[in-house]
């Protein structure tokens, strides 16, 4: 509020004014810096280049070394064998050699010997050791920069003399490569000189009391690759570097650092930008006087008319402005006078205005109280849009869940829409289990099911339990400040509102709907409401399709031993044929009878013997693989169909059961049965092998069966053709 104040209380000239000068002075600096940046950009593409031409040099400078001491060498290796020609003693020839050598490297500064082949391991350099293990190997030249083999640093050249295929002697040759010689290369072109392995560690440098530091990996990396390396060093003072490799020979290589000074072009610089500035400063001086006296012209009519204002604001109707200049201010001027000789007929027209004007407010508050009307409709058209959709919703439910009874298919369908209403971006639904009074995730909308396999919540724990003991919806508005919220045993954290619903079905509860909102508070009283008969909904649906699963397991099962009966048995014989058939496998089929029943039935009651069938069905049930199929085929006959089985394998299962129930006990058999133990009989028969036709396949393991006993029971026979 005071910024503006003063603002506003700030004169017309200075508004003009400060506004152009902090202009000019932000495109002055801008100006200078800008200069300043492509100057030193000029300059420092100057100085790399200067640099690659020296590197040029530098290069020429030491292949030139090398190639001295490939020279050298040949020529003392022809020497050699010219001199050895016609001399039969070889510590004479040696001699001979020796005044060659010094002779010819005498103005080259070079040193150099003769290493006889067996004194070459004697030698207590070990890089001269590899050297001459190299050369001995290879046959070829060998190069090296070497520091340790003798006084000074040193570009060493290690030729094997051969003869006849056999090392006669090894030449040494030695080139310094120090200080004094890179200094003497160097020094006209006013750089530094420096040399490293390929590892970047520094070897030797041109200037004797100067700072060389090593280079660092990424630099080595990418001059390895052939890649020059430019580098600038903000110093005490500033240089420009360039880092690049020259190999030695076949088998070695030096990186080679030039570092130029940049301090001329630091001086330059600071130069233009002094000058830029001062440029700039006396441009802003001048062209602030010029405008500031533009300026004064044309604010002078400016004054005038504020006057005038001025005094009409007073009160003082009849004063006018005398001196009217030319231009648009004179049209201002002329406009403003004529402005007040119709302020007096304006006046009179003021009470039909006010008239006109109750007019126009009593039209916009009816157009107002239009508006407010609009409003409210729109309101309602947007609730009962809503209400719609819901109901929409329901019908759609309500359709789903009549037009199915499989419980997958329902579930999936049901949370997939109540995700849609409810703009809900996770949907899990827990079912009771009333044997452990446990809540399980059933299924899941927006995470995979398999993150919450095993969970499990008792009645009471966590906020789906809590809903489920108190059979009410349990809105959480926000998960992070609820202690009752579990994660899902720590396997689901997640953020918002979470919704719990109670499916409850005639006041029995058959489990949990979790709605989660990534929002807090996502969920309003009427879709908690909405939520709530939905869910009753999915609660009848659940109970209706329980009950559906049970009478499809009724009708498929036989009561007493929970095993396949008869009609169940037939479809699955005829689904395992069909396999069969497309897949060229087999099937074996195994009829049970329990032996002497009869007289266990007469013994001991049909109670008993009840518990005796149930107790025969589990025992062959759980001595049986998954994909085979136990039925009771009627009183205390049993059938076992095992696919893709062979005749051996279904004998070797047969006698299983068999010896299975030889070995249960049963309560009284000792007393009913022959023998004291209750016995099986099986009859084997296979598919395809002995029938292609289920009924005559029947009758075939009927037929085995029926002599099995014949043959004295507790015993398995396979049926055969004749």
């Amino acid at each position: 509020m005071g910024i503006n104040t003063q603002i506003r209380q700030t004169s017309l000239r200075n508004k003009v004014l400060i506004p152009f000068f902090a202009i000019l002075i932000i495109l002055g600096s801008a100006a200078t810096i800008g200069t300043i940046l492509i100057i030193s950009g000029t300059l420092e593409n100057t100085a790399d280049e200067r640099l690659q031409t020296f590197q040029h040099q530098i290069y020429s400078e030491i292949r030139a070394l090398e190639s001295k001491l490939i020279d050298q060498a040949n020529h003392l290796e022809i020497s050699y064998f010219v001199a050895q020609e016609g001399i039969e003693d070889s510590a004479h020839t040696h001699q001979n050699i020796r005044s060659l050598l010094q002779q010819i490297l005498k103005g080259h500064e070079m040193t150099a010997r003769l290493i006889a082949p067996d004194a070459a391991e004697t030698f207590a350099e070990q890089p001269l050791n590899t050297l001459i293990t190299l050369a001995r190997s290879s046959g070829k030249p060998q190069f090296r920069f070497t520091d340790d083999i003798g006084p000074h640093q040193a570009l060493t050249l290690i030729k094997p003399i051969i003869d006849d295929g056999d090392v006669e002697q090894f030449i040494f040759l030695q080139a310094p490569l120090n200080r004094a010689y890179l200094d003497k290369i160097s020094d006209p072109l006013h750089l530094s000189v420096s040399l490293y392995d390929i590892n970047g560690n520094f070897l030797v440098g041109s200037k004797k009391d100067y700072e060389y530091l090593p280079i660092d990996l990424e630099t080595v990396s990418q001059v390895l690759k052939g890649k020059p390396v430019f580098i600038s060093h903000d110093t005490v003072q500033k240089q420009r570097s360039v880092c690049y490799a020259i190999p030695l020979g076949t088998t070695d290589l030096l990186i080679v650092r030039l570092d130029m000074p940049l301090a001329d072009i630091t001086h330059i610089v600071s130069t233009l930008a002094i000058r830029s500035g001062l440029s700039i400063l006396v441009a802003m001086l001048i062209g602030g006087l010029i405008y500031f006296r533009l300026i004064s012209q044309i604010l002078t009519p400016v004054q005038s008319i504020l006057q005038a204002t001025r005094a009409i604001g007073d009160g003082n109707l009849d004063h006018r402005i005398k001196q009217i200049p030319a231009g648009e201010f004179g049209e201002l001027a002329t406009g403003f006078n004529n402005m007040m000789q119709k302020l007096g007929k304006l006046y009179d027209e003021k009470v039909q205005s006010e008239l006109e004007l109750a007019k126009a407010h009593q039209e916009i508050e009816y157009k107002g109280i239009l508006e407010e009307k609009n409003r409210t409709i729109e309101k309602t058209n947007r609730e009962l849009t809503l209400h719609l959709k819901e109901l929409s919703t329901l019908l759609h439910l309500n359709q789903e869940m009549a037009s199915t009874l499989e419980v997958d298919v329902l579930f999936n369908r049901v949370i997939q829409a109540l995700s849609e209403l409810m703009k809900c971006n996770l949907v899990t639904l827990m079912l009771f289990d009333s044997a452990d009074e446990t809540l399980t995730v059933s299924h899941t909308l927006g995470i995979d099911k398999e993150v919450l396999t095993g969970i499990k919540f008792k009645v009471g724990e966590g906020v789906a339990g809590a809903a489920a003991e108190s059979h009410q919806p349990i809105h959480s508005k926000n998960l992070e400040e609820d202690e009752r919220y579990l994660n899902y045993k720590e396997k689901l954290p997640v953020k918002g509102s979470l919704l719990c619903l109670p499916l409850l079905a005639k006041g029995r509860l058959c489990g949990v709907l979790n709605l989660h909102h990534e929002k807090i508070n996502g969920f309003n009283d009427d879709q908690v409401k909405l939520a709530q008969a939905i869910a009753n909904q999915i609660a009848i649906s659940i109970e209706n399709s329980r009950l559906y699963e049970l009478a499809k397991e009724q009708s498929v099962t036989d009561e007493l031993t929970g095993l396949s009966n008869r009609r169940h048995f037939q479809d699955i014989l005829q689904r395992e044929v069909v396999h069969a058939q497309r897949f060229a496998s087999s099937i074996c089929l195994l009829m049970i009878d329990i032996d002497h029943f009869k007289r266990y039935n007469d013994k001991h009651g049909h109670l008993q013997g009840d518990v005796a069938l149930k107790k025969v069905a589990n025992s062959l049930l759980q001595n049986t693989r998954g994909i085979d199929l136990v039925a009771r085929f009627g009183g205390e006959e049993f059938v076992v169909v095992l696919p893709k089985t062979s005749l051996t394998g279904a004998r070797i299962t047969a006698e299983k059961l068999r010896e299975k129930i030889l070995a249960e006990s049963f309560a009284g058999e000792e007393a009913s049965q022959p023998g004291g133990k209750l016995t099986i009989s099986l009859g084997l028969a296979i598919y395809p092998d002995h029938s292609g036709e289920i009924n005559e396949l029947l009758n075939y393991a009927d037929q085995a069966l029926y002599q099995a006993k014949e043959e004295g029971r507790n015993r398995v026979v396979i049926w055969k053709d004749s």
